[in-house]
């Protein structure tokens, strides 16, 4: 149904309204033509008009002037000023000499460009009499006369030579006027004159072709044409001032100038100055203009005249019919109208009607002749008669304007049809609009003259502006044609479209629906709505019973002006859709640490699972809605990314409940999918009882890491059979140095809380051997066996131990807790090793026998703390890592293995060791599995290892664990700029979050992505331009601004608290710094490069350290990050010559990492720990959507995945 007509607003009835848009709305109103201010300039004047069309009218002559900053008449008068002589109301200002001493003949202005013009010869103080002033007796009988034009636009400098002695002075042989130009425009000779031209080559003062002439004949009071009309006709008078022009008749010639880069030379014609026929006085003329437009007078006979004043004729001055001719000559006249882009820009048919109007101020009698107006070509000063080949007739009239020849004959403004013109402007796309007036050229009954104050004015109307912001609401749908059409569930829509006139008038839209199938076929065309203001929105809505379930149907709609002028049509498409989808199928996949299988038990707390959402046999499913352990489905996820991803927090049953959602908002019925949260697990477990094959299975539920064996003996006896308590308790030997067990890959977090369990017996303890380890790159991340050892607490000197180094390097220290434990040779014991996730190590050492009480007290040996590295290798049975290679072999028996993700607490150790053949499963549930240290990246799942985040363009959180998961939809907070988000942990969970620093000021969090935003604090100061960074090492972020305008440093610590100014470092912006810890104290440091200097601020609290000098590394070029695992900061670089090069810690020296990598650049490239080894490695999105890691910044490029949606665009860090 349409809507009511607008309720219209008083309107002020004004001559003058500020822009285009108040202008029409106030022209139509009132009945009236006003003004638009804005469009004004000194040569034209724009009008609304009642009718809702528009009107420029320009003039040759300036009209105003706002030389003032206010507009004013123009006023040609010279009057006192500063500096000298100035013009009253100038368009271009100009300043005369008033005879000081030094001071230049001229000055002229425009659009900031000035150009100087003196005199060659020293001037006295002149005589001022309305636009003229006069230098006298510059030289004997000379006098130097300047004129400003009528249009105050330039001036002609005249000199006035009064007799044939004052011409024999040598000075006058040749004349140097100098002439200086301000910066950005030059002197160039052009067409015999010159012009000051800006870079662009446009004119912005000209000077034609320097001309002489003489005082031409005497009139006579008795000339035919001087006493009324009559038959005989005539030539008019022309009334100029010789010293502004010649007169009709006079002689005239052109003189030759040479144009240099500071001065104008002119020579005068010496054959007019000593011929004996030459009228007294004679008068020698350069002049500078600044003009937009421009006209001339062509003659065959007596020289053009360039931008003449007063009037000039057309047709054929015979002398031998009216002797005062002086000569027989042909004449014609051209006006040139400049700044008409706006004109250019129309469209041809916009155009209405163009009139070209001037002054007819004589004929040759009072019989009306034939005179036409022509659209010509462009000109300059150098045109001369015919002006040019291309004259294309406009309109002629049968017209006479005499003086005395009665009414309707007078002197008077002729109007001549412009309209053609106008539109070939338009078509041109030009600014400029060229014309010319001819007369019959035969006979001189059509002789006529017309004033140079020529006019030409365009009636215009635009059309309507093509409708935007078009689309459909309740439901919202944009505007698409085509196989990509938007689906709504609606059958009554409403269409909406914005209509703009780009005239500012009222305009109406007028829409339609048709059939998208059968365009033919209208479905609904209810006519245009009422008209309203220019911008305004129309809508209207489908009424029922239009439209059908599954039909596709086109809307059309157009803008409509009172005149009937239309807009082009605009055309969208839509689908009726309001069948919703079907319920969806939900997968729990693999990627994560748990796989939470429907109806099973998995995980455990804190170790996040990965499920996929699929819709199969429906095409139109964009998106799903989803929610865990609520009905609230306040979830998002797109169906191009249907992969969520779920952390528990609590044990036991959880739910997920899913609907797809359809093109057109349809939701379908729910999905429920259970599932069970186990008790914390044990790790994995190995129970050694095969009796062959090369495999030792993992009997651990949903983590199948078998042991693959190499001359390991299966079958042997275990500690149940040789105690009689468990028939079938089998184990492995292993009697050789050449014997292995390992997995693929690690087990466990070896950098976080674990326990290692291990049923052993050792055969050998004439030396240290290693039962269980797991590997790091050089050496072990940790042992768990027997040592020799001059330390062990026992009296053999040897002793079970549980050893860690600090740090995966040969050589380096070791924290060893040692057993009391007297080891016996061939006896079964439980070894239990565990590290908390602070890193405080323990050993406890159970016999196993026959007498279960004999073995429920642990041996416990504590009180080491180890350091913070991760080991990413196999989990190795049977020896540990030196130097890269397998060492310490095991010579005896292993029964079974377990590992937990947690430390076992007392009870649970004593437990173990009552009853060592208990599956784990029965335990009480151990501690849930705390998260892993972040990654140096983003580590949004805690797991060590860096993530790849990206914002779709439907502003979707899209992240891949680890770098080569595929793509889980973890958020949707409606913001798509990057340049927003940050990435730190500021809850101290391990788990990196997303933080919002909103330009507004709020500091909004999503722990770990996931959640909703919770504000943390905010200040609307640093606009967003802030940092994170853990600057006092709690393990929390901390927000970071350097505020340019005091110098000042202040921290939010953990976000939450309000500035606390830490520093001050001089006016550097938050951009010029970077945040890491470069001395690996544990909390982030600041850092800058500055003229060439690393300087580092710790904790940003302390003075400016100098880490070291970065030669050709700027501070954008160069990142931070720990590319060699040692806890400190190193610094990168990727030169432009394809090297990559790092600076250890910041202070050692250059180290070439890569060479030959060319094509990428320190910013292109982000440092993120992608394999969990403590190490940053080097990450490169490549537009292609191939995303490259070189591990460590050593290795060749390796393609961790392929996302050609995101691009570049990935962040990592």
């Amino acid at each position: 149904m349409a809507p009511s007509s607008p309720t219209l607003l008083p309107v002020d009835c004004v001559e003058r309204a500020p822009d285009a848009a108040a202008a029409a709305v106030a022209a139509v109103a009132c009945d009236r033509e006003v003004e638009v201010l804005d469009a004004r300039s000194e040569w034209a004047t724009t009008f609304a008009l009642p009718d809702g069309s528009m009107r420029v009218d320009t003039s040759i002559a300036a009209v105003r002037t706002d030389v003032s900053g206010e507009w004013a008449p123009v006023d040609p008068s010279v009057v006192e000023g500063d500096g000298g002589l100035v013009v009253a109301s100038a368009v271009t200002p100009m300043t005369f000499s008033d005879g000081s001493d030094g001071a230049p003949l001229a000055r002229i202005e425009r659009d900031g460009h000035e150009v100087v013009f003196d005199a060659p010869f020293d001037l006295p103080v002149p005589g001022v009499e309305g636009s003229q002033v006069t230098y006298a007796q510059v030289l004997p009988g000379v006098d130097l006369v300047v004129t400003v034009n009528e249009d105050a636009t330039g001036f002609s400098e005249v000199l006035r030579v009064e007799s044939p002695e004052a011409a024999a002075h040598p000075a006058l042989a040749e004349l140097t006027f100098d002439v200086e130009t301000s910066e950005g425009i030059e002197l160039e000779a052009a067409d015999g004159g010159f012009v000051a031209a800006d870079d662009s080559g446009e004119p912005v003062f000209t000077s034609p072709v320097p001309t002489m002439w003489d005082a031409g004949p005497a009139s006579s009071a008795t000339s035919p044409w001087l006493q009324g009309p009559d038959l005989v006709g005539g030539v008019a008078p022309d009334s100029v001032d010789p010293a502004v022009a010649p007169a009709d008749g006079a002689d005239v010639v052109a003189m030759q100038a040479e144009v240099g880069e500071d001065a104008v030379v002119v020579t005068p014609d010496a054959d007019l100055l000593t011929d004996p026929t030459t009228r007294w006085p004679v008068f020698i003329d350069p002049g500078v203009s600044g003009s937009l437009n421009q006209r001339m007078g062509l003659r065959t006979s007596f020289g053009n005249r360039y931008n003449f004043t007063g009037d000039e004729g057309v047709g054929v001055c015979d002398v031998r019919v009216i002797a005062d001719c002086d000569a027989t000559y042909r004449a014609r006249i051209l006006w040139q109208f400049a700044g008409l882009q706006g004109v250019g820009n129309l469209e041809p048919s916009d155009v209405q009607s163009a009139v070209f109007a001037v002054t007819g101020t004589h004929s040759y009698s009072c019989t009306p002749m034939p005179v036409t107006l022509h659209a010509v070509a462009d000109f300059d000063a150098g045109t001369v008669y015919p002006g040019g080949g291309y004259w294309k007739a406009l309109q002629t009239q049968t017209i006479t304007h005499r003086s005395g020849c009665g009414a309707g004959k007078e002197p008077r403004r002729i109007e001549f049809d412009a309209t053609q013109q106008a539109r070939d402007v338009a078509a041109a796309n030009t600014g400029v609009a060229s014309f010319g007036m001819a007369a019959d050229e035969g006979a001189m009954a059509s002789w006529k003259r017309y004033a140079w104050d020529a006019s030409f004015s365009v009636t215009y109307n635009r059309p309507p502006a093509r409708p935007s912001n078009v689309r459909v609401t309740a439901p919202d749908a944009g505007c698409v044609v085509g196989g990509s059409r938007p689906a709504i569930r609606s059958t009554t829509p409403t269409l909406r479209a914005v209509i703009s006139d780009p005239d500012g008038g009222n305009a109406a839209a007028d829409f339609a629906v048709v059939s998208a199938v059968n365009t033919n076929v209208v479905v609904w065309d209810p006519g245009a709505l009422p008209a309203q203001g220019s911008g305004a929105e129309h809508a209207l809505q489908i009424p029922s019973g239009k439209l059908q379930d599954g039909g596709q149907y086109r809307w059309l709609v157009l803008g409509v002006d009172p005149s009937g002028a239309a807009s082009a049509t605009v055309a969208c498409e839509f689908t009726v859709d309001l069948t919703p989808p079907p319920g969806p199928q939900v997968a729990a996949i693999a990627g994560q640490a748990a796989v939470y299988a429907e109806d099973a038990w998995a995980g455990g707390i804190g170790q996040p699972g990965l499920f996929r959402f699929s819709t199969p046999g429906s095409a139109d499913v964009t998106s799903y809605r989803y929610s865990f352990n609520s009905s609230a489905l306040d979830r998002s996820a797109p169906a191009d990314a249907a992969v969520a991803t779920f952390t528990p927090s609590t044990v036991g049953s959880q739910t997920l409940r899913v609907k797809a959602v359809d093109r057109a908002g349809n939701t379908g019925p729910e999905r429920l999918y259970r599932f069970t949260v186990q008790f914390a697990p044990a790790g994995d477990m190995w129970r050694l009882d095969e009796t062959s094959g090369t495999t030792a299975a993992d009997a651990a539920p949903g983590a199948p890491r078998p042991l693959t064996l190499s001359n390991v003996q299966l079958g042997v006896d275990g500690p149940g059979i040789v105690t009689g308590k468990l028939a079938g308790d089998r184990a492995a030997l292993f009697g050789a140095d050449t014997a292995r067990a390992a997995t693929a890959g690690p087990v466990l977090q070896s950098d976080g809380a674990y326990t290692v369990v291990a049923h052993v017996r050792l055969d050998d303890t004439s030396a240290s051997r290693t039962a269980v380890s797991q590997d790091g790159t050089v050496v072990s991340g940790f042992e768990l066996g027997h040592r020799v050892d001059a330390d062990c607490p026992t009296t053999s000197g040897s002793c079970w131990a549980f050893t860690v180094p600090d740090a995966d390097a040969a050589g380096g220290d070791q924290v060893v807790v040692r057993s009391s434990q007297e080891v016996e040779k061939g006896e079964w014991v439980q070894l239990i090793g565990s590290r908390s996730a602070t890193g405080a190590l323990a050993l406890h050492v159970c016999s196993i026998s026959a007498n279960p009480l004999a073995s429920t007290a642990p041996v416990t040996a504590d009180g080491q703390t180890a350091t913070s590295w991760s080991s990413g290798g196999a989990f190795r049975v049977g020896g540990g890592l030196a130097a890269g290679s397998v060492t310490r072999p095991w010579r005896g028996a292993v029964g079974r293995v377990l590992t937990y993700t947690d430390v076992l607490s007392t009870l649970k150790v004593r437990t173990a060791c009552g009853n060592p053949y208990t599956e784990p499963t029965s335990f009480d549930p151990a501690p849930p599995r705390p998260a892993a240290r972040n990654a140096a990246g983003i580590d949004l799942d805690g797991s060590g290892t860096a993530d790849a985040f990206w914002i779709d363009p439907s502003a979707y959180w899209r992240t891949s664990f680890g770098g080569a998961a595929p793509w889980a939809t973890i958020g949707n907070a409606g913001v798509t700029d990057m340049s927003w988000f940050h990435f730190a942990d500021m809850d101290g969970d391990g788990k990196d979050d997303v933080v919002l620093t909103h330009p507004d000021g709020r500091f909004l969090v999503s722990h770990s992505g996931v959640t909703g935003w919770e504000r943390y604090g905010g200040d609307s100061s640093p606009r967003g331009n802030v940092k994170i960074g853990d600057l006092d090492g709690d393990g929390k972020g901390d927000i970071f601004w350097s505020n340019s305008a005091d110098g000042n440093w202040r921290v939010s610590y953990e976000g939450r608290r309000a500035w606390k100014v830490v520093n001050n470092a001089g006016a550097f912006g938050t951009e010029s710094f970077q945040l890491a810890d470069m001395n690996g104290d544990g909390a982030d440091d600041v850092f800058l490069v500055h003229d060439g200097r690393y300087l580092v601020s710790h904790n940003g609290t302390s003075a400016w350290q100098v880490y070291g000098t970065g030669g050709s590394a700027s501070g954008p070029g160069v990142k931070l990050g720990d590319l060699d695992g040692d806890g400190k900061a190193d610094i990168f670089w990727a030169s432009g010559d394809g090297t990559w090069r790092m600076s250890s810690g910041g202070r050692a020296g250059w180290k070439v990492l890569r060479t030959g990598v060319t094509g990428v650049t320190t910013q292109q490239l982000q440092l993120a720990d992608f394999d969990g080894d403590g190490k940053d490695d080097v990450f490169h999105a490549r537009s292609d959507g191939r995303w490259l890691v070189s591990y460590g910044g050593t290795s060749a490029w390796v393609t961790l995945a392929t996302r050609s949606e995101a691009g570049s665009q990935v962040r990592v860090r």
